[in-house]
């Protein structure tokens, strides 16, 4: 992350000139399709994408999810074709080596992609640009076939522990025994509040405004909660990739006598989003266009995924799966 973040500051969006930097219009554009994909990142993602007005405000976890989501898709338009493709050897890499599924696949093709972009960094930014974070993406596949997929073993839930321990001081004196006790009530409601393991999937939110499909007779929910996420008939929780490979947008949450389904469109066409090293397809990453007119309806145990999915153009979205919901949604 500390490559991402020197590309970004020192590199492309640099005052000084260099054949790396962008074009004051890109930059606009760039910031803009970042503010845009708020609306539709899901809530799974604490941090709403903010402006590269605030990129020196960015945090870590900012920075990582540029890296996997939004650069891929932002910067495609907007950075010099040779230092996009150079840029997405390291996102396609991180993005198999942090997927529990795919780093028992394409670790060896992931280590390739790092060899590539650590061997090209020179000759794209200078020899300034081989500081230690660079040098220890070599040695990431290696941690990855020893330790498992990169968030086993990162800072990250760390670092989004101590932004909580932050929010729960609310004066100066004594922060201490503040978060001691606020920790010790959350303690107490999670475990009388959160659902069980066992007693999921769990539907919330009833009512009666519909969609459904002709002749549905059963109740109606906005949520569905199942082991480690939340899906929800909203523009942030709503996407979800079925094991047919239909990539469905929500409408609505089913419970009949006998099951609960789900009712929503799907995209009548998915693209790769790019086809070197292996089709994005092959890492459930598409370019999505043509949305189903007409409902549809799917048990809720189909889905394979629950997905990010990125506004790009008119009618057009870009689709990932979103990573920490594979073994939690799988069956």
């Amino acid at each position: 992350l500390g490559v991402v973040k020197k590309l970004l500051l020192h590199h492309w969006l640099s005052k000084k000139p260099s054949a790396s930097k962008m074009h004051s219009v890109s930059k606009l554009r760039l910031s803009d399709m970042l503010v845009a994909f708020g609306a539709t990142v899901p809530s799974d993602m604490k941090r709403r994408p903010r402006s590269l007005q605030f990129v020196e405000l960015w945090k870590a976890v900012e920075f990582r999810n540029f890296l996997l989501y939004y650069g891929p898709v932002a910067l495609k338009e907007n950075l010099d074709k040779r230092f996009y493709d150079h840029f997405m050897k390291l996102s396609i890499s991180i993005f198999i080596l942090t997927c529990p599924k795919y780093v028992v696949h394409y670790t060896d093709i992931a280590e390739g992609l790092l060899e590539q972009f650590v061997s090209e960094a020179g000759s794209l930014y200078g020899k300034g640009i081989y500081v230690y974070n660079v040098h220890s993406l070599l040695h990431l596949a290696d941690d990855a076939r020893r330790f498992g997929p990169l968030d086993k073993f990162s800072a990250f839930p760390f670092e989004n522990f101590l932004y909580k321990l932050k929010t729960l001081v609310k004066s100066k004196a004594r922060a201490l025994q503040q978060i001691v006790r606020r920790l010790h009530e959350e303690t107490w409601t999670s475990e009388s509040t959160l659902p069980a393991p066992d007693s999921l999937p769990q539907l919330s939110g009833e009512h009666s405004s519909g969609p459904v499909p002709p002749g549905f007779q059963g109740h109606q929910y906005s949520i569905l909660r199942i082991v480690g996420t939340v899906l929800k008939n909203n523009a942030m929780d709503n996407c979800v990739l079925l094991k047919n490979g239909h990539v469905v947008l929500v409408a609505n949450f089913l419970q009949s006598s006998t099951a609960i389904s789900f009712c929503g469109q799907y995209f009548r066409k998915l693209t790769d989003l790019y086809s070197r090293p292996v089709p994005s397809s092959q890492l459930f990453v598409f370019v999505a266009k043509n949305l189903s007119q007409e409902l549809a309806v799917w048990n809720y145990d189909d889905i394979l995924h629950k997905c990010v999915c990125l506004p790009n153009g008119v009618d057009f979205y870009v689709v990932f799966p979103l990573l920490h919901t594979h073994t939690s949604v799988l069956h």
